[in-house]
């Protein structure tokens, strides 16, 4: 199953260098990461374009990424503004549309930094998001979404995540070794060894396409 990183709000336009959800859609990507940290940093994302994201036109689901920073934990306004990354982006989807969301608790000072938010952290932020949610679609829809946590998940991190009631490490960053663990061994962690077996393979690299070798110059330039 494909996922992709990022995606733009706008089904067509003039948006060089963006990537659509028609365009995702066509390679049959079924999940899209909304409002990444590094995109909400680096890129300016907003989480009023997620209310408008083609994401949803194309059957795709996207994983709302939610979070506070360093600062805004030690002033005691952390659940306040989860709260309301929660609200705006969902706050007007039906109902179907928030029962199918999954919502990534990953704050910014755990993205990348090898600190881990602790198992009651990452509970207590996790239920405050499903009751943002019961407030917005009713306790009915809220059960149905699924939330996880993402930030500095490690092979030494995930066993005591993992015993977390309301939230799964499964947000692990791309790159080839995650603070000094190897993916086959997190996948094994987090997934048991036959299922991690079988994602291994899946992952396996394509044969280059035809186009990789370029064709023969043909004449000279003038």
């Amino acid at each position: 199953m494909l996922r992709a990183q990022s995606c733009h709000f706008a089904d067509a336009g003039a948006y060089t260098g963006e990537v659509s959800a028609g365009m995702l859609a066509a390679l049959d990507v079924r999940y899209v990461l909304a409002r990444h940290s590094g995109r909400r940093k680096l890129c300016g994302e907003t989480y009023e374009a997620v209310r408008d994201s083609s994401t949803y036109r194309h059957a795709m689901r996207a994983v709302l990424c939610v979070g506070e920073t360093t600062r805004e934990r030690h002033r005691g306004v952390a659940e306040k503004k989860v709260r309301r990354q929660v609200a705006t982006a969902l706050g007007d989807r039906p109902a179907e549309v928030l029962a199918a969301a999954v919502i990534a608790y990953g704050p910014l000072w755990a993205i990348g930094t090898g600190e881990a938010a602790t198992p009651e952290e990452a509970e207590e932020m996790c239920a405050v998001i499903r009751d943002e949610l019961g407030q917005l679609a009713g306790a009915g829809t809220a059960a149905m979404v699924h939330i996880q946590y993402g930030g500095s998940v490690t092979a030494k991190t995930s066993e005591a995540l993992l015993g977390a009631t309301r939230a799964t490490p499964t947000v692990v960053s791309p790159r080839r070794r995650a603070h000094g663990v190897g993916r086959w061994r997190l996948a094994r962690l987090l997934l048991g060894t036959q299922a991690a077996g079988t994602a291994r393979r899946s992952l396996r690299p394509l044969p280059a396409p035809a186009c990789a070798t370029p064709p023969p110059v043909v004449g000279r330039w003038t």
